[in-house]
């Protein structure tokens, strides 16, 4: 079982490496959308979270500009080639 907190983490080590001209991101794990509230505050524009568990993508939803829920290894995205 999963720590309480698991889900609302922000992932420190990919924010730190995030190039400043970066605009769209594809969050995988998004969990409750915690980094991809961090991303928009430094300015990334668009961020496409995914999650598996429909509850967490249901919080992830106020902080992604759209959630999918999904396994990423079986789901096929909607969006064009080289979006990201």
């Amino acid at each position: 079982m999963k720590n309480e907190n698991y889900y609302e983490s922000v992932r420190t080590d990919l924010l730190s490496i995030l190039p400043d001209s970066t605009k769209v991101v594809l969050d995988v794990g998004c969990g409750s959308g915690a980094t991809a509230r961090r991303m928009s505050e430094m300015g990334v524009s668009e961020v496409v979270g995914i999650a598996v568990n429909p509850d967490v993508a249901s919080i992830a939803a106020m902080h992604c500009s759209r959630v999918l829920v999904g396994n990423i290894e079986t789901m096929a995205l909607d969006l064009p080639d080289g979006y990201f």
